[in-house]
């Protein structure tokens, strides 16, 4: 098992209540995968903002370890000690 940092922000954290999870995940755990599993921990409105339609939305942006990731790479493989850190887009006036 290798742990991660997971940092909310914004509406993300209020809908999970937190700003920071830790997670145990298996060594050959995809971002993708780390995603998928923290969603389902928390409501649906929680996980539609990370993977409507089952997809990684496009209004978030995630930096693994203070590196922002393309969308090309959630196939990336994590590592023990990762700090993953998801913004959702927000708007408004």
């Amino acid at each position: 098992m290798i742990e991660l940092s997971i940092h909310l922000f914004n509406i993300l954290a209020d809908a999970a209540g937190t700003r920071v999870v830790h997670k145990s995940v298996a060594y050959d755990t995809r971002l993708i995968d780390a995603i998928r599993l923290l969603s389902a921990d928390y409501p649906a409105a929680f996980h539609n903002m990370l993977l409507p339609n089952g997809a990684i939305s496009n209004y978030l942006k995630i930096f693994i370890n203070g590196r922002l990731v393309d969308n090309g790479e959630t196939l990336t493989l994590l590592n023990d000690g990762d700090e993953i850190m998801l913004f959702p887009a927000v708007s408004g006036g």
